[in-house]
């Protein structure tokens, strides 16, 4: 059986620390699977001595010699790199020296074996970056275990009721839930009302944003356990990202039978169709706004069960696309086959 290192240096990366949890337990019949924490900014790594080493940290030129060093201790042993982060819309908005940023990326990528994109978006990005070499890059898109969410009931919406609205994550800037906000100023109360909820840095000032928006209630973090409850009690979400490599909250939202609504952007774009959902320009209260107004008066119930049905074989081409890159890579190497 093929043993696998995932190497992670933040355990708070709410969905990357999800995603690779609820990986470890799908996967764990098929490779033995071990988690090392790691400081990547110290030079030296830890010894890895399992047969394939994932790194899910986010690259910088500061981990660029831990990263050196533990290609020169692996020898004939693969890296994946995971690029969990960068995305086209965050260099356009976060980077100020691009070419300087491409260097470091492109190096990074240069000492793994593969790299995954965890969406197509991203992965055409980087592509046309000149990143990473189209042999070198795998498109798999992330899978949280969403099973319990296919359970979460049909909307049953009343005739003439308002659209219920639903937000969450973490309160900071790539979110951009402060565009939604604005945008609800424009909605009437009868015709949509939203709960946004989460927590992080900017939660006072949503919260103040909100106070002048009767429309919009703003609550606290949403636990996994929670999550279910608070979809059953919904008509639509709302995912009004600025940036976003993929975006599991909208693939829970479609395994709810809940359409969505988001941001133009990255990863957000793939998991959009005109039968479960509606791309809106990311920034654009005005046209947001507009969206919200035009799906109140849809037939949300057949939009939410064309949304579950978008997500069938979501998991299942998540794990063989993983199977199919790590065997890949092994027989490769020579490495033992899986069981």
């Amino acid at each position: 059986m093929i043993s696998l290192a995932h190497l992670i240096d933040d355990h708070t990366l709410g969905g990357v620390t999800r995603t690779l949890a609820d990986q470890t337990e799908i996967l764990k019949g098929r490779f033995q699977i071990t988690q090392h924490a790691v400081s990547p900014r110290r030079p030296l790594p830890p010894r890895v001595t399992e047969d394939i080493a994932i790194i899910h940290h986010t690259a910088s030129w500061s981990k660029l010699p831990f990263l050196t060093l533990l290609r020169a201790q692996r020898g004939n042993g693969p890296i994946i790199i995971v690029e969990h982060t960068y995305t086209r819309e965050f260099e356009r908005l976060c980077v100020p020296d691009r070419p300087r940023f491409r260097r470091m990326l492109a190096l990074t990528y240069r000492l793994a074996d593969a790299v995954v994109a965890v969406s197509e978006g991203q992965a055409s990005w980087m592509l046309e970056a000149g990143l990473a070499p189209l042999e070198k890059l795998t498109v798999i898109n992330p899978s949280v275990d969403y099973q319990a969410l296919l359970d979460v009931p049909a909307v049953e919406r009343p005739r003439g009721a308002p659209l219920r609205l639903a937000s969450w994550g973490r309160f900071c800037e790539q979110k951009g839930f402060e565009v939604v906000i604005e945008a609800m100023k424009a909605v009437p109360a009868e015709i949509a009302v939203l709960e946004l909820s989460g927590f992080g840095p900017e939660r006072e000032k949503l919260a103040e944003m909100a106070r002048c928006v009767p429309n919009v209630k703003v609550g606290g973090r949403v636990e996994k356990a929670d999550l279910g409850r608070l979809l059953a009690g919904c008509d639509a979400v709302v995912i009004p990202s600025r940036w976003e490599a993929f975006g599991n909250v909208a693939v829970e939202a479609r395994a709810a039978a809940r359409p969505i609504v988001v941001s133009e952007v990255d990863g957000l774009t793939d998991q959009v169709a005109p039968a479960h959902g509606v791309l809106v320009p990311s920034e654009d209260t005005a046209r947001l706004a507009e969206a919200i107004r035009q799906l109140s008066g849809r037939d949300i119930a057949s939009m939410g069960n064309a949304a579950r049905r978008s997500v069938a074989s979501h998991l299942s081409n998540h794990v063989a696309r993983w199977t199919a890159l790590l065997e890949r890579l092994a027989g490769e190497k020579n490495l033992t086959k899986a069981a």
